[in-house]
C-alpha cells in the first residue's frame, strides 16, 4: 500500500511539472490541428469560425512568457463564451509562426470575424490590456 501511494504522488509530480508549460483556457495547437481547427496558412487564410479568435504563441523557456500567461490565461478564462483562443508552442511550431512573421514572444493574433487579422509580437499585454484589445479589434467588452 505504501508503495502505491509513493508510485500515486511520484505520478501526480510529474504530471503537474509536465503540464505547467501548457497555458490553461486554450486549445493548443501544433501544425496538422493549426490547419484543422483555424486555417490552412499554406494555401489560404480563409477563417470560417464564428466567433474571434486570439492566438498565443509562447516558450515556456521565455521569461516573458511566464510573465504574460497568467493573463492571457485569466482573460481566456473569462471570454471563453465570445472568443476562441488557441496556443502555439513557438519552439515546437516555428513553421505555424512563420507564416504570422512571429518574431518576437509572447505574440497574439486576433482574428476578427470580418476584418485584417492583427499581430502583435514581443509585448507583455496586462489583462486591462487585453480587455481594451477585445474591445478595439473585436468589439466585445464585458
Amino acid at each position: 500500500m505504501k508503495k502505491f501511494l509513493t508510485i500515486a504522488i511520484v505520478i501526480t509530480v510529474l504530471w503537474s511539472c509536465g503540464s505547467s508549460n501548457l497555458p490553461l483556457n486554450m486549445t493548443p495547437l501544433d501544425t496538422l490541428s493549426f490547419k484543422e481547427e483555424v486555417f490552412n496558412f499554406d494555401t489560404d487564410f480563409e477563417y470560417t469560425k464564428k466567433e474571434p479568435t486570439v492566438i498565443y504563441f509562447y516558450s515556456p523557456r521565455v521569461k516573458n512568457c511566464e510573465k504574460q500567461t497568467p493573463d492571457i490565461e485569466l482573460a481566456a478564462g473569462i471570454y471563453s463564451d465570445v472568443i476562441h483562443f488557441y496556443s502555439v508552442n513557438y519552439e515546437d511550431n516555428i513553421k505555424i509562426a512563420q507564416a504570422f512573421n512571429i518574431q518576437k514572444l509572447p505574440a497574439f493574433v486576433f482574428v476578427p470575424l470580418n476584418a485584417n487579422i492583427q499581430t502583435l509580437s514581443g509585448a507583455i499585454l496586462s489583462y486591462h490590456d487585453l480587455e481594451k484589445a477585445f474591445d478595439d479589434i473585436f468589439g466585445i467588452n464585458k
